[in-house]
């Protein structure tokens, strides 16, 4: 009879837990929604914050002159694994026209966690840590991962993009949401052209 009771008991708080996550889930969705319509086409809430290197980043210093992408992550999460090469890779394209960051929801005592996957991914771009979450909680109302926000080079936001549905077209969607406001590297574009007109070997 206890062992009955102690299942059903068991049965039952799982249901709650997966319901109340279930709702949570929910309100967060709605708040994302929210978000994007609240902040779509309005200035990028201005923040500051200390790059893993040491360096202060702030937000308000790529206006007029860079669009933004803001990337949070976390070294657990699979979908951000997947999503930050191809980040890396639009980096490496558009660094001159694009400043690109991406924000760690790792432990605080997972510092050196979070080094050794940005040196194994061969990241490049500035790397912060944001344990608390304060930033996509409270300013881009989210706590979901991956979480990208775009904003133009007048400082607006572009896009809210929860998830990452199809990481290996995040290059062509980023290329086409921010159009003629970006331009390839000089030497990227001039490496390219090179490439183009180099004799090809003649076939044996």
């Amino acid at each position: 009879m206890f062992k009955t009771k102690f299942f059903l008991l068991l049965i039952f708080s799982v249901i709650m837990i997966s319901f109340f996550a279930s709702l949570a889930f929910a309100k967060d969705l709605v708040r994302i929604v929210d978000g994007n319509k609240a902040l779509k086409g309005k200035p990028a809430p201005r923040f500051i914050i200390e790059t893993m290197n040491g360096k202060e980043w702030s937000l308000q210093d790529f206006k007029d002159k860079k669009a933004v992408v803001i990337s949070f992550w976390a070294t657990w999460c699979e979908p951000c694994l997947l999503e930050l090469p191809n980040l890396q890779k639009f980096y490496e394209k558009y660094s001159d026209s694009v400043e690109v960051i991406a924000i760690s929801e790792d432990a605080k005592n997972h510092r050196k966690l979070v080094e050794n996957k940005v040196k194994e991914l061969g990241l490049t771009f500035p790397i912060a840590m944001d344990s608390e979450k304060k930033l996509q909680k409270k300013i881009y109302f989210s706590r979901q991962i991956p979480y990208l926000i775009m904003i133009d080079k007048e400082g607006n936001v572009l896009k809210l993009q929860q998830g990452s549905p199809h990481p290996e077209k995040l290059i062509e969607e980023l290329e086409e949401l921010f159009g003629d406001s970006i331009k390839p590297n000089i030497k990227t574009s001039a490496e390219a052209a090179a490439g183009e007109s180099a004799p090809k070997e003649a076939s044996e």
